[in-house]
């Protein structure tokens, strides 16, 4: 394999063009949760201070004689956000998720946060099983010019054919990949996006890899699970990347 397309999961860096990184896990319960459960396992207004209620609404239409419609909402747990607006906990009827918003940190504070998080929903929730996990990571790759090439930075890109004569303004291209030797998939995304300025094109890699586990919760491994997933998701970072994109990282971080 040619030295610009191996993959080298070691390469770590220190300015990462992370804008968002969750950790989510589903679970399933027997009896049915309580909102007043949800509202109890986020603890320390001092740290989180802000709550929002988390709803979905559906619709419904019977078209006959006369057309009637109706709309019902459902409660599905809180947002707690923390006093910088950076980190948000999503406690919810099904499962627990923690977003770290941009500046990124490190896997180790999101991970710590997201452990003594779940270490508190168990306890309030009591939760039968895990049924998945995930680890999803957002990156913006912001590209020098008002004219790029997508395959002079990435090795995964929509191709378009040399007999289109025009620039594209946009694209969205989305890639599932399944990873049966963890009952897992992976859900690779890549579009253009507002940049933040008129100097630069920007592209959202946005890679998420779930597994299915159905364990009890007593018995999940959480932590090396979470790190096999976080490994998998790096190999498909630098696989979606040439080197121009890795020196583009690290010409940023200086």
């Amino acid at each position: 394999m040619p030295k610009e397309y191996a993959v080298d999961t070691s390469n770590h860096y220190d300015n990462a063009p992370i804008v968002e990184a969750i950790l989510d896990a589903s679970i399933q319960r027997a009896s049915p949760i309580q909102m007043e459960e949800l509202a109890e396992v986020v603890t320390g207004k001092e740290k989180y201070p802000q709550r929002v209620e988390l709803m979905t609404a559906s619709g419904h239409m019977t078209v006959g004689p006369t057309v009637s419609a109706s709309a019902t909402t459902q409660k599905l747990g809180y947002q707690f956000i923390n006093a910088d607006k950076k980190l948000v906990v999503h406690c919810k009827v099904d499962g627990l998720a923690v977003s770290r918003l941009a500046p990124y940190t490190s896997w180790n504070d999101v991970y710590a946060e997201y452990a003594r998080q779940w270490d508190r929903y168990v306890e309030i929730i009591k939760p039968d099983q895990v049924m998945k996990l995930a680890v999803r990571y957002v990156n913006r790759f912001d590209l020098p010019g008002n004219r790029v090439e997508l395959s002079d930075y990435f090795r995964t890109y929509p191709e378009v054919s040399k007999d289109i004569k025009y620039d594209l303004s946009g694209f969205l291209n989305q890639l599932h990949i399944p990873m049966p030797d963890i009952q897992g998939q992976a859900i690779i995304t890549q579009a253009r996006v507002p940049p933040p300025d008129d100097s630069v094109i920007s592209v959202l890699l946005d890679i998420a890899v779930s597994m299915a586990v159905q364990s009890p919760t007593e018995k999940l491994d959480l932590e090396s699970k979470m790190n096999m997933l976080r490994s998998r998701k790096n190999e498909l970072f630098e696989a979606c990347m040439k080197t121009q994109a890795r020196d583009l990282i690290r010409e940023t971080s200086k």
